[in-house]
């Protein structure tokens, strides 16, 4: 059985420059590529790879900022898509969110820990409930702490 375990501390051990490496290498998947933000491992879990620019800076429509010492990550779309805006509300809401963010001067992805998610005023408040990711790449099951 093959057992990764990653921690904050050793986030950037397990750190890939794409999104496809990251669920290939740490999750088992067997993907040729990926151009999403979020995977769905199943049993109410997500893979999230929000863009976290800080300041005013938005991706495709979406802000996201990390506060707090980085247990708390502040989503929200400013786009004008009436779509995504409608689906903002819904998507992955009361999943448990395994995150990675980009590194500014790397560009490599790496863990910054496990969020469970909630609607408030208009954004999506995500906190972080876990520091250290368990994942079997077998059966691609997952625990945090």
């Amino acid at each position: 059985m093959a057992m990764i375990t990653i921690t904050m501390n050793n986030a950037m051990q397990h750190a890939h420059r794409r999104i496809v490496d990251v669920l290939n290498h740490e999750f088992g998947k067997n993907y040729q590529s990926f151009s999403r933000g979020a995977c769905n491992l199943g049993n109410n879990m997500v893979v999230w790879f929000p863009t976290i620019l800080g300041g005013n800076n938005i991706f495709k429509g979406w802000e996201n900022v990390l506060s707090n010492g980085g247990r708390k990550i502040t989503s929200r779309y400013v786009g004008n898509d009436p779509h995504e805006q409608k689906a903002q509300h819904v998507r992955n809401l009361g999943k448990i969110h395994i995150a990675f963010a980009r590194d500014k001067v790397s560009g490599d992805r790496y863990f910054i820990g496990v969020f469970e998610s909630m609607n408030c005023n208009g954004s999506r408040i995500y906190n972080r409930i876990g520091t250290r990711i368990t994942i079997n790449t077998v059966t691609g099951s997952v625990i945090y702490k």
